[in-house]
């Protein structure tokens, strides 16, 4: 009974520890406009979006990129987004269900998050 009380109070302090490190989330003010083959994605925001992981269909294909500054847009052809295991995002036998962006942002403290569905 006291190992289980001991363990239960350690995860409460790990999580209240690591629930500080990640800071809080903005929403980010993005433009994301799909063609057949390539992803247009505008940072609407007046900062720079660093460390930028953008995903699509629920973390399964990514892209990184170190920045985007503001107001910049950029163009990433669609078979640029890869699993970790190396497979490509091929919109033709893929369907776009899913597209996230995260990102630092230059207050401290802050993440950026932008999400859009496609139906």
């Amino acid at each position: 009974m006291k190992r289980k009380l001991f363990l239960l109070g350690l995860v409460l302090v790990i999580a209240v520890l690591l629930s500080g490190c990640f800071g809080d989330q903005i929403d980010l003010d993005a433009s994301v406009r799909v063609s057949e083959t390539q992803f247009k994605i505008k940072n609407n925001d007046n900062f720079d979006w660093l460390n930028v992981k953008m995903e699509v269909n629920k973390s399964k294909f990514y892209f990184k990129k170190d920045k985007i500054k503001a107001g910049e847009t950029i163009i990433v052809d669609a078979i640029e987004f890869a699993k970790k295991d190396g497979t490509r995002f091929n919109p033709i036998i893929y369907k776009l269900q899913k597209f996230t962006i995260s990102c630092d942002t230059p207050t401290k403290g802050e993440y950026g998050y932008y999400g859009g569905i496609w139906k």
